[in-house]
């Protein structure tokens, strides 16, 4: 269905926003991108990048305006969440498509930094006399940031996650703790369908006994990560062993650097050059996430408070040292709190 919108620039750049999401772990080390193609403020396509190796998000709405019948021409605009294209890579150039439509303008919401990209599009642009203009909006540089992580620090954008409640306990030695309601268990969930991989330390694996995969929303299970000093042989009873998918252990020993101490820099380019993980969740345990925080190697936190629930144990959450952080209400109990990691 068409859709008609009497609106700002602003809120088709938002509409691209929303698109580009949709393409989730599938883009792998390529940019989140969505485009909003408009015709005297009608929607006539939208699209957004897929799949790494794929259509780019220009193409796609193209394609989806072509197919419902419009006409892309001199009164369309376009609005793309990154700079488009200007290179030959998998795709041919987004930038030299859209010129062959001569629209009157392309906006676009971020800049693309990456030096053999950045600003060969927007030269196209202008040699084919297209008129374009930066139009950022809020949080669209998020869109980009795992794209940046992948490329310049080659490893993977990290999620650090835990539950806990307000007294600041996140499990129990003697028997694993539900903190947090059930619909943030599927929220939780949702997470994991996200990302490439979930790492937990072996203590988490011990206590807790969790299965590591997507059970309560629709989606696909990351591969599960393991990273103990133990061997595989001392888990053999625990129920990840008898799931279907991958589980991987991995052992800290493996990863340390020259002063002899395990490197998280080590592991997490391993994780990206070797194992193609693009995208990282580290749900615990408190030793692993501490030794992750203190690395500096993360770059989002989630951690949810429930702040109702009194339970009794002796595992105490980590403590997160900086970060600007946002919160809001997940259920009538849990609140979660998101930092993000600012020198990164």
């Amino acid at each position: 269905m068409v859709k008609i919108l009497q609106v700002g620039h602003e809120l088709f750049m938002k509409r691209a926003m929303e698109l580009a999401l949709l393409g989730g772990k599938d883009v792998k080390s390529n940019p989140l991108v969505g485009c909003v193609i408009t015709n005297k403020g009608r929607i006539i396509g939208e699209g957004y990048h897929k799949r790494f190796g794929e259509a780019h998000a220009e193409v796609n709405a193209i394609n989806v305006a072509i197919q419902n019948g419009e006409i892309i021409d001199s009164d369309c605009i376009f609005y793309v969440t990154l700079e488009p294209c200007g290179h030959q890579g998998k795709t041919p150039p987004c930038a030299d498509l859209i010129a062959t439509y001569r629209p009157e303008k392309v906006f676009f919401g971020a800049y693309d930094i990456h030096p053999v990209t950045k600003g060969k599009g927007l030269e196209k642009l202008a040699s084919s006399g297209i008129s374009y203009e930066h139009l950022p909006v809020s949080n669209i540089d998020k869109l980009i940031k795992p794209f940046l992580i992948n490329h310049f620090q080659e490893r993977p954008y990290v999620i650090a996650k835990w539950a806990q409640t307000l007294d600041g306990i996140i499990g129990n030695t003697q028997e694993r703790l539900f903190i947090t309601d059930e619909s943030t268990n599927r929220l939780v969930h949702k997470w994991r369908t996200e990302v490439d991989a979930i790492l937990v330390g072996g203590n988490t694996l011990e206590y807790d006994d969790p299965q590591l995969n997507v059970r309560l929303v629709p989606g696909s299970s990351p591969l599960r990560i393991i990273l103990s000093s133990r061997s595989k042989t001392f888990f053999a009873g625990k129920k990840i062993n008898s799931l279907s998918g991958e589980t991987l252990y991995l052992s800290p020993n493996d990863f340390k650097n020259s002063s002899g101490q395990f490197d998280w820099n080590l592991l997490l380019r391993f994780m990206y050059k070797e194992l193609n993980i693009c995208k990282l969740l580290v749900e615990g345990g408190s030793i692993t996430l501490q030794s992750l925080l203190d690395s500096g190697n993360w770059d989002e936190v989630r951690k949810i408070v429930n702040t109702n629930k009194s339970l009794s144990g002796d595992i105490l959450a980590p403590q997160l040292k900086f970060g600007s952080t946002k919160s809001i209400n997940l259920s009538k109990n849990d609140k979660l709190y998101r930092f993000i990691n600012p020198s990164v």
